[in-house]
């Protein structure tokens, strides 16, 4: 049974006078009424709200609701009108509306609204709404992107990051034309990025694709779940392409040893050996991967669920669903799939993080894993490196 606004105050009025009116016969009767009603509210909340105050829920942080409401004739839901044309979530959480039915209150029955196939609500808890997917299942918008060179460099970057020109400068310089640079951004950094790119990268700017997400930003997890998401490799049209972030750099007195790298599926700063793998290769940050290859670990991302169980006590959640993305698609954990990756020694040369190199192709965060000692020495020869470090800080 539904019950509508106006019914629901009139049985609580109902109810306080009832109290009222056994109180003022005999206090101890008014007691044990009052202890029914009390039992009866814990029993009923326990057991859920009725669809009318689960209708009556607002808006929570994190989700976008839907609004529907009757057409003029009202009748089965007819005529259903959208009221809100934010399709995504403003958290960057999910791409899934909540539905809130704003028909007019009735003291009959409401007419059922019938939803569109293309809408799956998400209904609310009684304690808030409930978890909302993952990012892997983030619906992203569909961008056309066609380029004519062989190679792409794509960061994500929804933060107005004050790093962020100065490490595009670098990679724009320090990859010659052969390479197309691809910029997820989101709704908040969408002028920031637009501004930097059209005042000192306006020489460049041919050679920039960005993309609106529909994002406020980013999580940790969400980031590492969205290299998960099968729409996210649409937004790659290259089958060699080159992961960077805002914490990492290209050397550029080094800047042509990525064409050492080529034949390999995966390459990436190595980790400390047995740690994250046999080989220990190695970190996303700034990494070099084959499309194809990762489509065909994407296959078993399901089996990752397991690893995560199993690496739990050092991911401590923080990625969310699965592993981090890189401990994934550096391909060590998925046996049925054969990745061809460089030795450490090998990996060393592409890029510093924990394991020091002279004459590394760039760096990734790497003050954050050298002693101090190995980082001057690296951020005296190479000036860029302190540069970015402060922009880090």
């Amino acid at each position: 049974m539904e019950f509508s606004v106006y019914s629901t105050v009139g049985v609580k009025l109902f109810v306080v006078l009832l109290i009222i009116y056994v109180t003022h016969i005999d206090v101890r009767l008014g007691c044990v009424f009052i202890v029914i009603i009390i039992i009866y509210l814990h029993i009923y909340t326990i057991t859920g709200l009725p669809s009318s105050a689960k209708n009556a829920c607002n808006r929570k942080e994190g989700m976008n609701i839907l609004y529907l409401e009757n057409g003029e004739n009202g009748e089965n839901g007819k005529n259903i009108k959208k009221t809100n044309e934010n399709v995504y979530s403003s958290s960057f959480v999910s791409g899934v509306d909540t539905i809130r039915d704003t028909s007019p209150p009735s003291a009959t029955t409401l007419p059922k609204i019938t939803l569109p196939s293309s809408v799956v609500p998400i209904l609310p808890h009684r304690f808030g709404f409930d978890k909302p997917p993952s990012f892997d299942e983030y619906k992203l918008p569909k961008a056309d992107i066609s380029v004519v060179t062989p190679y792409t460099a794509l960061m994500v970057e929804p933060r107005k990051h004050k790093a962020l020109e100065f490490v595009l400068t670098n990679f724009l310089e320090n990859l010659n034309e052969k390479w197309t640079i691809i910029v997820l951004h989101g709704k908040l950094n969408e002028k920031f990025l637009n501004n930097t790119i059209n005042g000192k990268l306006q020489k460049y700017k041919y050679r920039i694709i960005t993309v609106n997400i529909g994002v406020d930003n980013l999580t940790v997890a969400q980031y590492s779940e969205l290299f998960y998401n099968r729409l996210f490799y649409d937004y790659i049209p290259t089958e060699m392409f080159l992961i960077f972030q805002t914490d990492s750099i290209i050397i550029k007195e080094n800047r042509d040893k990525i064409y050492e790298f080529m034949d390999y599926d995966y390459v990436g700063a190595p980790w400390n050996s047995g740690v994250y793998g046999p080989t220990g290769v190695g970190n996303g940050g700034l990494s070099l991967r084959r499309k194809s290859k990762m489509l065909e670990l994407l296959m078993y991302k399901n089996e990752n669920i397991k690893y995560n169980s199993e690496y739990s006590n050092f991911n401590k959640n923080e990625y969310g669903k699965y592993i981090a993305e890189d401990r994934f698609f550096c391909g060590d954990l998925i046996h049925q799939v054969v990745t061809n990756k460089p030795t450490v020694n090998k990996a060393k040369q592409f890029s510093v993080e924990v394991f020091y190199c002279e004459t590394p192709f760039g760096i990734h965060k790497c003050w954050h894993h050298l002693n101090r000692s190995n980082f001057n020495d690296l951020a005296n020869k190479y000036k860029d490196i302190r540069i970015l470090y402060e922009l880090n800080r």
